[in-house]
């Protein structure tokens, strides 16, 4: 279907502009949508991409701190049986059982547990008897249970988690070591515990042979429950001087399921948050699904980088975590300094490409306002003015030439206009007399017409007297 003259099918483009706006003003508005809009979208692109990329080198770093922990840790362990190895095997002690044929006493066991660290260390028989032990107690029969978990574990370093029951067989004083009171923690799942008497022990078992005959297990145990020592150990290897922004803090923590038993984290002041809990979410997460947490943490009363990480029994049941953090507020800190410097920036740039924009287009449009003062001008009557020499080779300014050309052809137009205006009037003039002459003429002829039609009228008159007097004089004549 062809359109017919003067048909629009569709609207102008550019139809949502104001009408009262000026082209500039258009043209700087244009030119700042995508500097005030688009700008601000990609540095907020660029801030999450640099927020992801800092959370990352965090979450990077704070598993780094989690494996090196979970090394040492593993390093004492090992320490500790290798220690307890060397002694079952070395010369010493297979004199020392040559000597008293072949048996050891509580003060041997004694010696041999300070020396080593351990807070208890006793002599099994192949039977299950607990022979000797520090610290010293009777003779007696291992559990069943326990006698078959220890049978069919290898030598060895382990986690284990010993009931009150059975730290009462070790030593009632190393049970009573254990017990922790439980202190209410918010975010924590709900329990009904107000205590933990249990104990998390690292036990390592070796095999005592004496000309080779096989004289029963050492076993030796390190109770973890209070152990400040390790976990300050622990703590200082991996958050050395410097090691941290200044104002952070590094912890460290080892819990009984979820509640801490040896930890460097602060609670009131001084006091360590022992007897505390983990939250509940962090609690499912590790100790529910058996997975490493790796994220940002409410510990006890802050926010922490924090990894948390399961602590596995021989037979692989989750018995409680190993946990590393820093205190994230310092970090936090230099994230909102960068934030509101680099928000500063951005707006910075763009208030300054603004006014780029402004200026620049102010001289793009120089030549127009220029024209429009020359039409100013030329409609109060100076015909001479011209928008001259631009000294640019543009659009605008091939327009303002074009501009200058149509003024100048105009005003050739307008001195021809007045040329034939004079000789229309001289016409005009000429034309007007040759008609006042024409009137005149006529207005003599006019008035000698006149003149003669009185004088007809006049004779008639004076022909009908006369007839009228003739008349009656004939008739008195003819009388007569």
């Amino acid at each position: 279907m062809e359109r017919r003259i003067g048909q629009r099918p569709f609207p102008p483009r550019g139809h949502f502009w104001p009408s009262h706006w000026t082209v500039k003003t258009k043209l700087v508005v244009t030119a700042c949508i995508p500097l005030l809009v688009l700008v601000p979208i990609v540095a907020m692109l660029v801030w999450s991409a640099g927020q992801a990329a800092y959370t990352k080198i965090l979450i990077s770093k704070v598993r780094s701190d989690l494996v090196l922990a979970q090394q040492e840790f593993t390093d004492v362990q090992e320490s500790k049986s290798l220690a307890l190895k060397s002694w079952s095997e070395s010369a010493y002690l297979r004199n020392l059982l040559n000597q008293r044929g072949g048996k050891l006493n509580n003060k041997d066991l004694q010696a041999q547990a300070e020396r080593l660290g351990f807070a208890y260390l006793r002599l099994i028989s192949p039977t299950g008897m607990v022979v000797n032990s520090f610290p010293p107690r009777l003779p007696y029969m291992l559990d069943p249970e326990v006698q078959k978990s220890v049978k069919f574990r290898e030598s060895g370093s382990y986690t284990v988690l010993l009931s009150n029951k059975e730290l009462m067989d070790i030593s009632p004083d190393l049970a009573s070591r254990a017990v922790q009171a439980i202190i209410p923690t918010s975010n924590a799942s709900p329990s009904h515990k107000s205590t933990e008497d249990r104990g998390l022990v690292v036990q390592v078992l070796q095999p005592v042979f004496n000309n080779g005959n096989m004289l029963g297990y050492l076993e030796g145990g390190l109770l973890l429950n209070g152990n400040l020592g390790l976990v300050d150990e622990i703590n200082n290897l991996i958050y050395s001087p410097n090691t941290l922004l200044e104002g952070s803090i590094g912890t460290t923590t080892i819990f009984l399921e979820d509640v801490r038993v040896a930890t460097t984290v602060r609670r009131d002041g001084e006091l360590r948050a022992l007897g505390t809990r983990v939250s509940d979410v962090v609690r499912q997460s590790v100790l529910g699904r058996g997975e490493v947490w790796l994220e940002r943490a409410f510990v006890v009363n802050d926010w922490y980088v924090a990894a948390y990480a399961p602590l596995l029994s021989p037979e692989g049941a989750r018995i409680g975590m190993f946990y590393v953090g820093f205190l994230e507020a310092p970090y936090a800190n230099i994230k909102t300094q960068l934030l509101i410097l680099f928000l500063l920036a951005v707006g910075a740039a763009m208030v300054l490409g603004a006014m780029m924009v402004v200026r620049l287009t102010s001289g793009i449009f120089y030549p127009l306002r220029r024209m429009n003062y020359i039409m100013s001008l030329q409609e109060r009557g100076d015909t001479a003015a011209r928008v001259g020499d631009l000294r640019r080779e543009d659009e605008f300014a091939d327009l303002a030439n074009h501009f200058d050309a149509l003024l100048d052809q105009l005003d050739a137009r307008r001195s021809e206009l007045l040329g034939l205006n004079e000789q229309l009037d001289e016409r005009v003039r000429q034309r007007t007399a040759d008609l006042q002459a024409a009137n005149q003429k006529l207005h003599q002829a006019v008035e000698q017409l006149l003149a003669s039609e009185k004088l007809a009228a006049l004779g008639q008159l004076t022909a009908g007297i006369a007839h009228e007097f003739n008349n009656p004089l004939a008739i008195m004549m003819g009388h007569l």
